[in-house]
């Protein structure tokens, strides 16, 4: 019984973008790509396509820069959270289409032993009234990381504004002081998203690490210490007056 075949048909018909990526359990190489019709669509490229720059590692960018910055935050933030089946909402453009709001559902099958073997990724296209209902609806960062720099758009507006946004791109941002602003706001929250996180790792190391204790970071360092993006000296001196505070 070929259950492949059959669950690559049942995909086929379904409403929604599907993508399947098969792993070797021991080396995480994929041994399998498989993309259904809908997938294939909602890029405007045929499946022959998809596969090949799949495979490639030359898939096109449909986010914008910030955007994607977001979601590689988010992701690693569900990672150290250990969170592995995970839903978020966000606008895409392929290249020759027209802007989207979709739906990502990220599913993780393992072996028996507890390995990694496939990953299931699933696009469903939102209308904006969904997308607003749904976008924070799940556990993440990306609600924390919009509030941070002042982004409360509304799904209708995501869309019209994404071709201008697609020409902001972080260097961009980092010329302007307002873009500096911005982009500090997103790094002290990120900072603070991962600080339990950092504190944690800070104490296994200082409780079990095998170095010399002169190399071991301090037990009692600040996970901002450990995990420090560059803050502007405007934002550095309110964050020292805020840590002065809650002393």
């Amino acid at each position: 019984l070929d259950m492949a075949g059959d669950e690559g048909d049942m995909l086929d018909m379904a409403g929604f973008g599907a993508l399947r990526l098969t792993h070797h359990p021991d080396t995480l190489s994929r041994t399998e790509i498989y993309v259904n019709a809908q997938y294939c669509a909602q890029a405007g490229m045929a499946r022959e396509e998809m596969l090949s720059r799949i495979g490639a590692l030359d898939v096109p960018e449909r986010m914008t820069q910030l955007d994607r910055l977001c979601q590689l935050i988010e992701l690693l933030y569900i990672r150290a959270q250990q969170i592995e089946e995970h839903t978020h909402c966000y606008r895409q453009m392929w290249p020759g289409c027209p802007p989207s709001l979709i739906e990502r559902k990220t599913r993780m099958v393992y072996t028996s032993d507890g390995r990694r073997c496939q990953a299931y990724i699933f696009i469903r296209l939102l209308t904006s009234q969904e997308f607003d209902a749904r976008r924070y609806s799940c556990p993440g960062a990306l609600a924390t990381l919009h509030a941070a720099m002042g982004d409360f758009r509304c799904g209708s507006q995501l869309l019209a504004d994404m071709a201008a946004d697609s020409h902001v791109t972080i260097r961009s941002l980092s010329n302007t002081a307002a873009g500096r602003q911005l982009l500090s706001r997103l790094a002290v929250a990120t900072n603070q998203l991962f600080a339990p996180t950092v504190a944690t790792a800070a104490r296994i190391l200082a409780d079990f690490s095998p170095l010399p204790k002169t190399l071991r970071p301090p037990a009692a360092a600040q996970p901002e210490q450990l995990f420090r993006l560059p803050l502007p000296p405007p934002l550095q001196q309110q964050q020292q007056q805020q840590q002065s505070d809650e002393r």
